[in-house]
């Protein structure tokens, strides 16, 4: 995609109460951290091509900067980053 594209796009954070429990635990650190997992809907447009994907966020104050996990699902595949460790050495 060219630097100045124009893309749109619209973000709907999306209820999980009815279907796929989501897990509420990350280990980071070799402890399970409980987590607050929110998911969004992202559907983008640009060059005449509509992209939609899942967007999960696990968050805890626990954590550095307070994300313990991200996921991203598109029609493409599933990216996923997670804290494993965090300190300043020992």
């Amino acid at each position: 995609m060219a630097a100045n594209a124009k893309v749109k796009g619209k973000v709907e954070k999306v209820a999980h109460d009815g279907g796929e429990k989501l897990e509420r635990m990350v280990k980071v650190k070799g402890k399970d951290i409980d987590c607050e997992p929110v998911r969004f809907k992202v559907s983008a447009e640009t060059n005449g091509k509509t992209v939609d994907s899942v967007f999960t966020v696990w968050t805890s104050a626990a954590v550095p900067l307070g994300i313990a996990r991200t996921e991203i699902k598109t029609g493409e595949g599933t990216s996923t980053a997670e804290l494993i460790d965090f300190g300043w050495g020992k």
